[in-house]
């Protein structure tokens, strides 16, 4: 569904934004209001004749990347696209190394949920589990049994 977010902009350790307030109060950072919409939705309604030809989609959304995925369900029966996800630095806990976060593991779930498999973008081979045990920053997803 189409609604308006809070986007924090900036910061002194942030190169983009992040949703909601886990960065309030950081220097240099600015509020903004915008609108988010759904893709799958936007593009049925606006441009049904693109849909084909989606061939590769990134996303990098401060840690909402899995919860972005699964609203794209709807746009993966149509199309199979390669992504390149960020697999976002909060994820990782290096205090507990070997283990999968919380965000890690939701991360992996959607991927699991769409049908696709993370690949290393530097070998194209899979990333057998979510501990990112080679702090990976970012991950290609390709169609389960399809290499990117």
């Amino acid at each position: 569904e189409d609604k308006q977010i809070e986007l924090f902009y900036g910061g002194d350790h942030c190169n983009g934004g992040g949703w909601g307030t886990w960065k309030e109060g950081d220097p240099g950072e600015k509020k903004v209001t915008a609108t988010s919409i759904n893709l799958p939705r936007f593009l049925t309604e606006n441009h049904p004749s693109l849909i084909p030809r989606i061939g590769f989609i990134k996303i990098d959304t401060e840690g909402f990347d899995g919860a972005i995925l699964l609203t794209l369900q709807p746009l993966l029966a149509k199309v199979q696209p390669v992504f390149l996800v960020e697999w976002f630095a909060l994820y990782h806990d290096k205090s507990k190394p070997g283990e999968c976060s919380d965000g890690s593991r939701a991360l992996f779930d959607a991927i699991r949920t769409i049908g696709y498999e993370p690949l290393d973008p530097a070998s194209k081979s899979p990333v057998k589990d979510c501990t990112n045990a080679n702090w990976i920053p970012d991950i290609w997803l390709a169609p389960a049994g399809r290499a990117a």
